[in-house]
């Protein structure tokens, strides 16, 4: 076979993927929203390669995730409780994949644990590295995933991370080469990009029994989103000033959450702060649109997908001087430093009283989102997967 032959083999090569959707669940959190994304972005690119879509979970939502079915995908879910897939992964390690899955080429993980694999090319996702920064905010369980991250580390292909922040971490962390870890900015979903219809908002703000004007937190209610010192800076921002202003929580219960309602239900001023727990994805884009601009306090986050969602939605941001939050925002947001909950207090002041800051914000969040489109990531997706297999 010669030089060219050779060639067109390698450019003909229809690859066979599997992704481990595991997350893309009914009420999708941090890996959900990753997990949702690079379907959105991939099959919707790549109508070549063949993929299969597996998953385990108890919560998996069968009737998105077959929305994605076309000639190139298969679809394999089953209603598994979490904690034996895990013990699978982790513990167990038999058998191989790919009895259950079929045959493949790349085991693609949307997380940074796989299942057992002999033989074949994997990639794994690292979200963050916050609970090796910040262990105190995160469960024991969590904690104990170290160990059998580091050893995935080790033995998988590729990995890919969401921002230049984590790459960097996962590379001073566990010492592997820099062209290993691959950086892919994944869009938000497009909903946030559109245009809405009125009736929604007008049903929205009745849903919810909105009160206005609100700023607004989308997050999991936990300790690392930081938000009694967002509680701490709007108490301090009613005191030094007399304002119709309400704050609206948007986000499942996480780990250590009761505190955080402790804080909010002795707040001096509770009656203007509404916790909504999980909204939906239409209602959510809607509630961005209403609120005069985003609070993102997170003391370290890997990607920060509030914030991009509210900028692809024209709204303001203020979010903590961390980790990949910098990098995402940009010069698109005004920054505060985590702990410093009188300058929170101050950034919220000068945004509610500055309108021409405020639209500078909007303008300059409408065009950093840019960078973050579809086609770049599935380009970037695709190259890996042809330069590992």
């Amino acid at each position: 076979m010669n030089f060219f032959t050779s060639l067109v083999a390698i450019v003909e090569f229809v690859m066979k993927i599997v992704l481990d959707i595991s997350y893309f669940q009914i009420e999708r959190a941090g890996y959900g929203h990753h997990t949702t994304e690079l379907l959105n972005t991939l099959l919707n690119y790549d109508r070549e390669n063949e993929y299969i879509l597996w998953g385990w979970s108890f919560s998996i939502d069968k009737k998105a995730v077959c929305k994605f079915a076309r000639e190139n995908v298969v679809i394999k879910l089953s209603k598994i409780p979490g904690f034996i897939k895990r013990f699978y992964f982790n513990k167990l390690k038999f058998p191989d994949v790919k009895y259950i899955v079929g045959d493949y080429d790349i085991f693609h993980s949307c997380e940074p644990l796989m299942p057992p694999i002999k033989n074949k090319k994997s990639i794994i996702t690292i979200h963050d590295l916050a609970y090796k920064k910040f262990p105190n905010l995160f469960q024991s369980q969590v904690l104990k995933w170290d160990k059998i991250i580091a050893q995935n580390v080790y033995r998988t292909d590729s990995i890919i991370v969401p921002s230049e922040q984590t790459k960097n971490d996962v590379i001073n962390a566990f010492k592997v080469p820099e062209d290993m870890v691959n950086a892919i900015y994944l869009p938000v979903d497009d909903k946030f990009y559109h245009s809405i219809d009125k009736l929604l908002i007008e049903k929205v703000k009745e849903k919810y029994k909105l009160l206005f004007p609100f700023i607004l937190f989308v997050g999991t209610i936990e300790p690392r989103k930081n938000i009694t010192v967002l509680i701490e800076a709007f108490e301090k921002l009613h005191k030094l000033k007399k304002l119709e202003l309400h704050l609206v929580l948007v986000g499942k219960l996480g780990w250590y959450y009761k505190p955080i309602l402790d804080r909010i239900s002795k707040s001096s001023i509770k009656n203007k702060i509404h916790l909504l727990h999980y909204i939906p994805l239409d209602d959510l884009v809607a509630i961005y649109r209403l609120a005069e601009f985003l609070v993102y306090p997170s003391i370290y986050e890997g990607y920060g997908v509030p914030v991009l969602e509210a900028m692809a939605s024209g709204t303001a941001v203020i979010t903590s001087r961390s980790s990949s939050l910098i990098e995402i925002a940009g010069d698109s947001a005004l920054f505060f430093e985590p702990s410093d909950s009188d300058k929170l207090r101050d950034a919220i002041l000068n945004l509610c009283e500055d309108t021409n800051l405020k639209k500078n914000l909007i303008n300059k969040g409408l065009e950093r989102i840019k960078k973050f489109d579809r086609k770049t990531a599935a380009e970037k997706i695709l190259s890996i997967y042809k330069r590992i297999i």
